[in-house]
């Protein structure tokens, strides 16, 4: 089980945490997304709905977002867990830049033994051809969320290393947030 929240078409995937959370019985009262303003991130929207849509932004400029899941736990409110931030552009491009429209992963299966690595390797098509990918001093090119770190855990480069026996799937993210699965079954 894995929780979204999506903001103006763009879904957000929280990490595994959440999943552990909720089948432990934990209930999320609030979820809260924030929008860049000048350099920070500020509080936009606090919702108990899975969905969210910004409205009034301009077409060609860049956002930033970020989703936080939070509880109450004897009256305080709690982090449970942080999605990544997300660079976006409002309407997918202005005239230098543009964003991800797919992300292609060159295994979309791995067969490991415990112990044993090997390197994610991915493409991005672009959302408008001719432009440059939102640069990466804003992120990493690509992000990686592994669905099960006691199967398989990814380093920020996309080394995968098997962990332990079962499956489970690796999550290849570009920055805005579009992504791919790698399913990894380690025996």
């Amino acid at each position: 089980m894995e929780y979204y929240l999506s903001v103006k078409g763009i879904a957000y995937v929280i990490p595994q945490k959440i999943s552990q959370l909720l089948k432990g019985g934990v209930i999320l009262d609030a979820k809260k997304a924030y929008v860049r303003c000048g350099k920070t991130l500020k509080k936009i929207k606090t919702t108990k709905s899975t969905s969210y849509t910004r409205k009034g932004l301009t077409t060609g400029k860049d956002y930033k977002y970020k989703v936080v899941a939070n509880t109450k736990v004897n009256g305080k409110t709690v982090v449970m867990a942080k999605s990544f931030t997300v660079h976006t552009l409002a309407g997918k491009y202005n005239s230098k830049y543009t964003v991800a429209r797919k992300v292609t992963a060159k295994k979309t299966s791995l067969l490991l033994s415990t112990g044993k690595t090997t390197q994610l390797l991915a493409s991005t098509a672009k959302a408008k051809a001719g432009r440059s990918l939102l640069p990466t001093t804003r992120a990493a090119k690509y992000r990686y969320v592994s669905t099960n770190k006691n199967v398989a855990k990814v380093s920020r480069t996309g080394k995968v290393t098997a962990v332990g026996n079962g499956t489970c799937k690796i999550r290849i993210l570009a920055l805005n947030s579009v992504y791919t699965n790698v399913n990894v079954t380690v025996k």
